[in-house]
């Protein structure tokens, strides 16, 4: 009977916060505008192609998407440059175009893909905390519903855009890694669970499948100390990301005669600038930047950092500085409250997620130290897993020291979404749908 009422309170668990998440990140996609985040119009492009001709395009002058001048938009041109990104990530939100019974709801049908990415993500937490933090429900329920109420998750989760799908893929690889941590003799469909997962973060950008990679080599030295049948499990879960990345980069070698497509994507990308009339700037390593000048000498690190918890449009659409320092001031306790956690309890399996996080973090800081500027925090939303499970614990912590700080923080928390929900999110730009 024990079991049975724990797994029905799980059960119920889950439903509410795929309920909640539901309705949050619907109202954020219904407010949001068209073209309301970043690129959105240029994803737009790619799904609406597969739901009228149900194939993959080929990017090209002569070929399915090109550039194409569309006046009203915010660079007077539509390019399709995402048909050279792996596609997978478009199919649903194409599919749910086709059931549209107005052309006026297309876009709505089609977002309703990021909102479901954005509720499996939310589940796919939980269901991962549940195993991680067995004997923690605060830990349980903050890591999800910090998914839901930080601005910027909640943003990612209501336009068309490949961010989405990559987080909720790294987060079920998260949850399929949990439960192979936490079961004693993990079957076959446990395994088959992380390869799935493995593969679907190789469907998307390519700083999401590394992490996703990392996160896998990560989990694996807390494994059963059986090191040569560990590795030769690894070996075999790989077998499909590593079939999905072949099949990708064969289509690309077949198509563009260029198997990762960075030659063909800067190039085309340089195009773009010129067509729109951007300058086209030498990277800050090209500049003769050192990597000591580029981090604590450049806007790198506070425009990162802003654009993680709220930034809105194509990153124009800031909230309040007094609101960027309360996120700050929250960041900051949470880390010190998981550090003294990690002292207090010796725990030292937490340790690795604060690892991830500064790759991760080095990781994006090289990528605009050597190409393109481009300090946009939404791309290390991907660790959400290892990110919001820092800050949890700390919470948590905060929690044992001081319960009136803990309930001040989360309203607070709850208090910013809202407010950003009715005067920030109104004031980002639109477009209408050509």
């Amino acid at each position: 009977m024990d079991k049975l009422m724990i797994r029905t309170h799980k059960m119920n668990s889950t439903l509410l916060l795929a309920i909640c998440s539901s309705f949050i990140f619907a109202i954020w996609s219904w407010l949001v505008p068209f073209d309301g985040g970043p690129d959105e119009i240029h994803h737009y492009e790619i799904v609406r192609f597969i739901a009228h001709y149900f194939r993959w395009p080929v990017f090209g002058p002569d070929r399915d998407l090109y550039m194409r001048v569309v006046p009203g938009t915010r660079d007077g041109w539509v390019f399709g440059f995402y048909a050279l990104y792996p596609t997978y990530p478009y199919l649903i939100p194409a599919l749910l175009m086709r059931l549209s019974p107005l052309k006026n709801l297309e876009l709505h049908f089609a977002r309703f893909a990021s909102v479901g990415y954005g509720v499996l993500t939310v589940i796919a937490l939980y269901r991962a905390t549940l195993l991680i933090f067995p004997k923690s429900v605060s830990v349980q329920r903050l890591v999800p519903a910090l998914s839901i109420l930080i601005p910027q998750s909640a943003y990612l989760f209501s336009y068309i855009n490949q961010d989405s799908f990559g987080i909720m893929a790294i987060s079920i690889l998260f949850w399929a890694l949990s439960v192979i941590k936490n079961t004693n003799k993990p079957s076959l469909w446990n395994w088959l669970a992380v390869a799935v997962a493995w593969g679907l973060t190789t469907m998307t950008r390519q700083h999401i499948w590394v992490f996703g990679t990392l996160m896998v080599i990560s989990f694996w030295q807390w494994l059963s100390p059986s090191h040569y049948r560990n590795f030769t499990k690894l070996i075999g879960i790989a077998v499909v990301p590593a079939f999905v990345l072949l099949c990708w980069f064969l289509r690309n070698y077949l198509v563009y005669s260029d198997p990762i497509l960075y030659k063909t994507a800067r190039a085309a990308w340089i195009t773009w600038l010129r067509v729109v009339g951007f300058p086209v700037f030498p990277s800050f390593s090209e500049q003769g930047y050192s990597w000591a000048q580029f981090l604590f000498y450049t806007s790198w690190a506070w425009e990162t950092f802003k654009s993680f918890w709220a930034k809105f449009g194509y990153m124009n659409v800031e909230i309040p500085g007094k609101l960027y320092l309360i996120y700050g001031i929250f960041l900051l306790v949470s880390l010190i409250c998981f550090v003294y956690y990690m002292i207090n309890r010796r725990d030292m399996f937490f340790a690795q997620f604060l690892s991830l996080v500064i790759v991760l973090v080095l990781l994006h800081a090289y990528k605009n130290y050597t190409g393109d500027f481009q300090p946009q925090g939404r791309y290390l939303m991907i660790a959400q897993p290892v990110i919001f499970s820092i800050i949890s614990i700390g919470l948590y912590q905060l929690k044992q020291n001081s319960r009136f700080a803990f309930i001040l923080i989360i309203f607070l928390i709850v208090l910013i979404h809202l407010s950003i929900l009715i005067s920030c999110v109104p004031k980002i730009p639109g477009v209408d749908i050509k």
